[in-house]
């Protein structure tokens, strides 16, 4: 034999001299596989599977070897892995067809919900700035009864983005073009009711208003017939009028549940003042204004007013305001339809009435103590039950004053300069008709030179007040019907409101 031969026996005959008797015998197995938790057993076997088992070999060999796991564990792990298995595909083909591919803060509670959401970023969830949920049967103009139609493995999630804006919408077979016209009108609408451009911030700061125009275009817009330039300036958008309430769902998302408000309109009489009284000449003139303030009316509500104008000036109305009086009656119907939250109904004038205040002065000059000292008297002349409210009287004071207070106190009326010691502040809070207001104010001066000056300025005065529930009209409302576009009558709760408000009237008391 050659050397090669020799070399390659050699080799073989250590190979077999290494492995075991199981490797090149026959053997049995004299202990079944167990776990390592004898004391005796050998840790280099444990350390490979932690199982061993006892086998003997046709030479009569008894040897130890590892071994793998028990085939009871071997079975209950696989059956674990089964039923994790048949657990996770159910669970995942279920909300396949239930709950689209989306953001998962977006994803619908029920069956047959329409999701719209907006987000700031499309990649997270936390981003979420508006989530809004609604009925299919109302969001896609179907009978609640016909629902059937839109099973969970119809709904689709569609994503849109507009302007840095991201919106994610959950529908049943909307076309792309239509889920577009959605989110423009939103758009559309949003700006035109905020006056400002949809960002963001600007729908963080005015949530309600896009919770308002969503609820108001899909619950009571019919999508087909919009016309964005009419609704945005009707009263279909409401802002204010819902409250919103978010709760938390199951994957973490808000749902959103609005309760509208209770309807109300508040019929309100306002009347401004202007007069200008002198020593010889007392020239009063009111202006008035007959508004209407309404709160969560539905839309294409209308207005049926009746007043009484026996011995009262005639309305002006406004270009939306049919007014009707008839010869044979002093009562003076006016028709109108609710299109804003504020409406002016109509305008009148009168004139020729009493000046409200009665005002006098003394002034008295101590030219060696340089002292100023001014009289101050004041009467309502308004009926007794009428009270004026928050009665200021501007006037200048002396050149040269270094300080001026109040000495009397009768009625607790309060003096304030103001603009560097050259203007007198004199406010009476309250002053009921017939009531009068008597003080006296001491002005120190550096010097007393112009005496016809100080006497001028000390006589002319600029005066302001307001007056709740009096009016010179006195408002006479025979019929107050809210009504909606069926011609029902609504249950509003009607008020009414007077007021007179007196800005800048002159008052001249020198002769």
């Amino acid at each position: 034999m050659k050397l090669a031969d020799w070399s390659l026996l050699v080799i073989l005959a250590q190979a077999q001299a290494k492995l075991a008797c199981w490797e090149t015998e026959r053997f049995t197995i004299e202990s079944a596989c167990r776990t390592c938790d004898r004391k005796g057993d050998e840790q280099r076997l444990c350390a490979e599977t932690g199982f061993i088992e006892k086998v003997r070999c046709n030479s009569d060999q008894v040897r130890w070897r590892a071994c793998t796991e028990l085939p009871a564990d071997q079975k209950k792990k696989f059956y674990k892995f089964e039923f994790f298995c048949a657990f996770f595909g159910t669970g995942c083909a279920y909300f396949t067809n239930n709950f689209p591919p989306c953001n998962s803060a977006c994803q619908p509670q029920y069956q047959n919900v329409f999701c719209f959401c907006i987000y700031s970023s499309s990649n997270s969830d936390s981003s979420l700035l508006l989530h809004f949920e609604l009925d299919a049967s109302a969001a896609f103009d179907v009978d609640a009864a016909q629902n059937k139609r839109y099973e969970s493995s119809n709904y689709q999630c569609a994503k849109l983005e507009r302007e840095s804006l991201y919106y994610a919408i959950v529908h049943n077979k909307c076309s792309l073009v239509n889920l577009e016209s959605h989110v423009s009108f939103f758009k559309y609408s949003f700006e035109q009711s905020v006056g400002e451009r949809l960002t963001a911030e600007s729908l963080v700061r005015k949530i309600h208003v896009g919770y308002e125009i969503l609820v108001k275009y899909f619950l009571f817009g019919t999508r087909q017939e919009c016309s964005l330039a009419k609704i945005a300036a009707s009263s279909f958008f409401r802002p204010n009028t819902a409250v919103v309430t978010n709760k938390r769902g199951w994957f973490g998302s808000q749902t959103t549940s609005i309760s509208s408000l209770t309807p109300h309109v508040i019929l309100t009489l306002h009347e401004e003042m202007t007069f200008l009284r002198t020593a010889s000449v007392k020239n009063v003139r009111v202006t008035g204004a007959l508004n209407l303030n309404s709160t969560a009316l539905p839309s294409l509500s209308t207005l049926s007013l009746g007043i009484d104008l026996a011995g009262r000036p005639s309305l002006v109305p406004s270009e939306d305001v049919f007014i009707d009086v008839t010869s044979l009656s002093t009562v003076a119907r006016l028709d109108c339809c609710l299109d804003n939250e504020n409406l002016f109904l109509a305008r009148y004038d009168v004139d020729h009435i009493p000046c409200p205040l009665d005002l006098k002065v003394k002034v008295r000059i101590r030219e060696l103590d340089k002292i100023v000292e001014m009289s101050i008297w004041c009467k309502s002349m308004f009926p007794k039950n009428v009270r004026m409210q928050n009665l200021h009287l501007r006037f200048h004071l002396p050149p040269g004053t270094v300080n001026a207070i109040l000495l009397g106190k009768s009625h607790m009326p309060d003096f304030a300069v103001a603009e560097n010691n050259t203007v007198g502040l004199y406010n009476v809070l309250s002053l009921f008709g017939g009531g009068e207001v008597e003080s006296i104010l001491s002005i120190a001066v550096s010097t007393v030179e112009n005496v016809p000056l100080i006497m001028r300025r000390l006589n002319n005065f600029v005066c302001s007040f307001f007056v709740e529930d009096f009016s010179y009209f006195r408002l006479d409302v025979s019929k107050f019907k809210i009504a909606d576009q069926s011609h029902r009558t609504l249950p509003v709760e009607r008020k009414t409101r007077q007021i007179l408000s007196c800005n800048d009237a002159r008052i001249n008391l020198l002769p």
